[in-house]
């Protein structure tokens, strides 16, 4: 009986562990659902469909990293850097992305329920964003953004 306990606990220790997901690292940041990477740089990552839900990266730098598809939702990105990124159909929604520089190419990116608030939009392509009335879009710059101008699209 205890050669059959054993050998079950082995079986089930090493099964676990093979079914146990391997995510990315990169620079020493985890691309996970709900990982913590604060202040790292992931300058020209490659994140083209990552799950990144509820991740804290705040004050990270993504500048021309390839975030294309990925889920951000519920992601704190406070004061990030995403210049130059790539988020075509990225979902922020809730996400947290104050004092961050966005001056990036959202295009069909979804912002609903994000907090933009001091978030710098300067040249960013906004064309087919979806944004809702509980977007925060009090941002710093332009000072006179109008959010159906840029292309934005509000759907409730």
């Amino acid at each position: 009986m205890r050669t059959i306990l054993v050998l079950l606990y082995f079986c089930t220790t090493v099964l676990f562990a093979a079914c146990a997901p391997e995510y990315e690292m990169i620079n020493g940041c985890e691309i996970r659902p709900n990982t913590t990477c604060v202040s790292f740089e992931l300058n020209g990552a490659v994140l083209r469909n990552a799950d990144l839900r509820g991740a804290t990266l705040t004050k990270t730098s993504f500048n021309r990293a390839d975030l294309r598809e990925a889920n951000l939702n519920r992601a704190n990105l406070r004061e990030t850097s995403l210049r130059n990124a790539s988020l075509n159909g990225a979902n922020l929604t809730d996400a947290d992305l104050r004092q961050s520089d966005l001056s990036g190419v959202f295009v069909g990116a979804d912002l609903r329920r994000a907090n933009l608030n001091r978030a710098d939009l300067s040249g960013a392509n906004l064309n087919g964003v979806l944004y809702d009335r509980d977007t925060v879009l009090s941002i710093s710059a332009p000072k006179a953004f109008d959010p159906k101008a840029a292309g934005m699209v509000l759907k409730e």
